[in-house]
Parts: structure tokens; C-alpha cells; sequence
């Protein structure tokens, strides 16, 4: 939230370690540290609750993905921002004038620094497929390499939609959705064989899928007479 260096839309949380114990007594220290720093108490457990309360709706989706969207902190960073303002403009009240110039210098490093990081943002993520491809720079991430295949698929660029779910259907084959659309990237790219076997294979699996089912038979009728149903030998 105050240093985002790392420009991460989905930064992995909630790794299972056997840390955990550890890093719940840090995170009670950070809590208790807050209320001895050098601001009213009140003021200290109405931005802390502030802030848990705007972030708890959110908790039972990061728990279910694993992931943190960085929008979700954005909405809770108020509570945040009154306070470092707080303990800032206390430093208005020394009587040495390089003192009472900090918060402006904060506040001015602070505005450079978040607006080169926005700038930074808007070439690396400017489009729902940048940012995609940002997120997955590191290795297949389950939203952002789906979403990105159905962007390429609808892009006409069949080859690289394979590309990019092919490690998202190898790592998950039982979910119908990626299976799904790395059936019809294989088969967009002219694969057919390929993806006609995974495709009938999705069909006999899943029957009550309304997306496998039409996308099976359109394949079906695109295929020529072979007899077993069989796919289109050539590319």
C-alpha cells in the first residue's frame, strides 16, 4: 500500500508454512506497537478497526484464491493515510524549523514516488491483457493465465492462447473451464486432433456443462465424415 514496488495486482498470500504461529505474534507486536506511538488511543483503535472492518468482506475470497487484489487494499488505505497524517503534523509542533518542514518533504516524496509508480503501472498494465501477462511473468497464476487465453483466443491468436493455458490444464484437470478453453485454443490453432479428443472426453465428463456441450457439437459438425466421429487429420 505505501511502498508498492513490486506492482502487483495479485500478490500470492496466505502460503501454508509452518511459520504460521510466528507470524501471528508479529502481526499482535505491529498491533500493540501502534498504540504506543505518539498519537491518542481512540484515535489509534478507530483507524485499526477502520481499516479490519473495510478488509474483512474481502477475507473470504482471499482465503478461497489465495490472492490479494490490490484494489481491496486501495478501499481500506484511509484509515491508513489519517493516521500517518496524524504522526506527521505532530512534527508542526517543534519549535525547529528543519522539523516542521518534514511532513511536506514526506508528502512531496511520497506524491513523486506514487505518481512514477502510476505512470510505471499505466505502461505495464494499461490493458486488460498487459496486466494479464504481467501477473503471469513469474509462472501460470489460475484468473489471470484463463482470462488471458480467452483474450488471445478472441484475439485470433490461437498459438499463443495455447501457450498460455496449456500449464493451467495440465495443473488442474478437473476444472471444466480451463479444460474448456484450452480445447478450443488447441483447436483454433489447428490442432484439431488434439482437441477434439479433449473435447469429447469434456463432453462425456461434464453432460450437464452447457458450454462443453455446444462447443462439442459445433466441433462435431465442422469435422468431416470419418465414420467414428473422428477429428480432421490434417491441420
Amino acid at each position: 500500500l505505501l511502498l508498492p514496488l513490486d506492482l502487483e495486482t495479485w500478490p500470492v498470500v496466505f502460503h501454508i508454512s509452518r511459520y504460521w504461529p510466528l507470524f501471528l505474534l508479529i502481526a499482535a507486536a505491529a498491533v500493540r506497537a501502534l498504540f504506543l506511538l505518539p498519537a491518542p488511543r481512540r484515535l489509534t483503535a478507530f483507524c485499526l478497526c477502520w481499516f479490519l472492518l473495510l478488509l474483512a468482506p474481502r477475507v473470504p475470497a482471499v482465503m478461497a484464491t489465495q490472492v490479494m487484489m490490490d484494489k481491496w487494499v486501495f478501499m481500506a488505505s484511509p484509515a491508513v493515510f489519517v493516521l500517518l497524517l496524524f504522526w506527521l503534523f505532530r512534527f508542526r509542533e517543534n519549535p525547529r524549523p528543519w522539523v516542521r518542514a518534514l511532513p511536506w518533504t514526506v508528502i512531496a516524496a511520497a506524491v513523486f514516488c506514487w505518481s512514477a509508480v502510476a505512470h510505471a503501472e499505466a505502461r505495464l498494465r494499461g490493458s486488460d491483457e498487459k496486466n494479464y501477462r504481467w501477473t503471469i511473468r513469474n509462472g501460470p497464476r489460475t484468473f489471470a493465465s484463463y482470462r488471458l487465453g480467452l483474450i488471445l483466443i478472441r484475439g485470433g491468436r490461437a498459438g499463443e492462447a495455447v501457450e498460455t493455458l496449456r500449464p493451467l490444464a495440465a495443473e488442474f484437470p478437473d476444472n471444466a473451464d480451463f479444460q474448456n478453453a484450452f480445447a478450443m485454443a488447441l483447436w483454433h490453432s489447428g490442432d484439431r486432433r488434439e482437441a477434439w479428443d479433449l473435447m469429447k472426453e469434456l463432453a462425456g465428463r461434464y453432460p450437464a456443462n452447457r458450454s462443453i456441450q455446444e462447443n462439442a457439437d459445433r466441433m462435431r459438425t465442422m469435422l468431416p465424415p470419418t465414420g467414428d466421429n473422428g477429428p480432421n487429420r490434417g491441420r
